[in-house]
């Protein structure tokens, strides 16, 4: 688990608004038309990235607490990125979770 974390922890970069993103990201069975009115599929910080990473982190802090198996340093790093990570994002006007962090229009 630590290994994961950590790979995972190499492969967020801070993005706008100081809030965490993977980038490349893609979800290739969902696409969605780019700003130049063309077919993609990557952007960054897809759903999936983030739910999976949200899932790792919290699994790992919570064994943390019971077994005391990782450095101080380690969490204190997991905890703080934890917290800078984007929840979710229903728009309004599909009231469905988006694919990506932007609302782009689908193919």
């Amino acid at each position: 688990m630590e290994g994961c974390s950590l790979f995972l922890l190499d492969w967020l970069i801070e993005g706008r608004g100081g809030y965490l993103e993977t980038n490349p990201s893609t979800s290739p069975e969902h696409m969605f038309i780019d700003p130049d009115g063309k077919p993609a599929s990557v952007s960054y910080s897809s759903t999936m990235d983030m739910s999976i990473i949200k899932e790792v982190f919290s699994a790992i802090i919570s064994a943390a607490e019971v077994y005391f198996f990782f450095s101080g340093t380690h969490l204190g790093h997991l905890f703080l990125f934890f917290s800078n990570i984007p929840w979710s994002f229903i728009p309004f006007s599909s009231n469905m979770f988006l694919q990506y962090t932007s609302d782009f229009g689908e193919k």
